[in-house]
């Protein structure tokens, strides 16, 4: 206590005998008072200001700096409440549209060319990915016209008459889906055997995979001596309007079926052989070249030349003559081979119209199927 009061006692007279300035301390030195600034002040003749510690103030930058950071954040939050409101709108628009609760046509009925038609009730189509639920309408409109949707439409067994065709059109187009429904119709896949494409000696025979004939229509070639399944040959017989087996659709030849493919044709007497490839397109082989226009070619059994060439601006005639080497009987066969039609596209319609013409007017040499092949 004592030395406290003391201490104080000193004090008062340091301050007394001189006034120290802010942030000094005041010394009493065996009689003598001095003020000596605190740590981290520095005297400059007055008072004791702030020491300079050589590095700059970053005061005003670090509050510039933050201002701006808190303007990005504001702006960001702002741009995110636009987009999550705008993705909300969609949604909640796109329900509505498959809820019936935004569109012009009510769920229960539908309207075609002005003809309301009553829903009776619910059918199911097979799409390419999903099961997808359509309607299924009455044909019978109102004005006792005939109109046909997705379930109910189907083409009348045994042709069309051509004074219905317009009107089987009409009805095509106007079904949901229009022309596209009737393609989605179309089978996807195999829907008969193709077992005999599949034996081991005969997949190399394929020149693509995944396109096999069916058994039950499939081109058969007569067996060749001690050699198995040499009957196979990837081509089908095909009907025409009125007559059964009048087409053979058949894969290009590649270089190990080139002797099946002119047995083909020399046993089925194919007078008329029309080809819809090039030999080669976009550098890729399509097919191989079962014909020199230069020399004879020979083949198993089989020599083919061609006697006769007739160059067109969109497709080539050609006639071979073939001879069978062992019993020496010859044949003539005519092709007509379609160089115009572009590959993963469609020919120009004037182009292939005048080609059919061309082999329609052509009468067939030989009685036997019109073979078609592409690549």
């Amino acid at each position: 206590m004592f030395l406290n009061v003391l201490l104080l006692l000193d004090i008062d007279e340091c301050l007394l005998e001189k006034t120290c300035a802010t942030n000094a301390n005041c010394t009493n030195t065996g009689g003598s008072y001095t003020c000596t600034c605190l740590n981290g002040y520095s005297e400059d003749g007055v008072t004791c200001a702030a020491a300079d510690t050589g590095e700059p103030d970053l005061t005003g930058t670090i509050a510039a700096v933050a201002a701006g950071i808190a303007v990005l954040i504001i702006l960001i939050v702002i741009i995110a409440v636009i987009v999550i409101r705008r993705r909300l709108l969609a949604k909640h628009e796109d329900d509505g549209h498959k809820e019936g609760t935004d569109i012009s046509v009510p769920k229960s009925k539908k309207e075609i060319k002005g003809t309301e038609v009553t829903v009776e009730k619910k059918a199911t189509r097979k799409t390419d990915s999903t099961i997808e639920e359509v309607d299924e309408q009455d044909n019978i409109g109102a004005d006792g016209s005939e109109y046909y949707n997705i379930s109910d439409f189907i083409l009348p067994e045994g042709g069309v008459v051509v004074s219905e065709l317009p009107r089987i059109i009409e009805n095509i187009r106007n079904q949901t889906g229009g022309f596209e429904t009737e393609y989605k119709k179309l089978l996807d896949g195999f829907s008969s055997s193709y077992d005999e494409s599949q034996i081991l000696e005969n997949k190399t025979k394929n020149r693509y995979v995944g396109y096999y004939p069916y058994d039950k229509n499939r081109v058969t070639l007569t067996m060749l001596p001690g050699i198995s399944n040499s009957d196979y040959i990837n081509a089908s017989y095909l009907d025409a309007y009125t007559e059964k087996d009048y087409f053979i659709a058949a894969q290009a030849p590649n270089k190990k079926t080139l002797p099946d493919f002119w047995r083909m044709i020399w046993e089925k007497e194919c007078g008329h052989i029309i080809m819809l490839t090039n030999l080669v397109e976009a550098t890729k082989r399509k097919c191989e070249a079962y014909w020199s226009d230069t020399e004879t070619m020979t083949l198993g059994a089989l020599t083919i030349a061609v006697t006769e060439k007739e160059e067109r601006s969109d497709y080539v005639y050609r006639k071979f003559f073939v001879t069978h080497k062992k019993s020496g009987k010859s044949k003539t066969f005519q092709q007509f081979h379609f160089t115009a039609w572009p590959d993963h596209g469609v020919p120009n319609v004037h182009d292939f119209i005048q080609f059919l013409y061309r082999v329609r007017e052509t009468k067939p040499i030989l009685p036997g199927p019109v073979l078609v092949h592409c690549r």
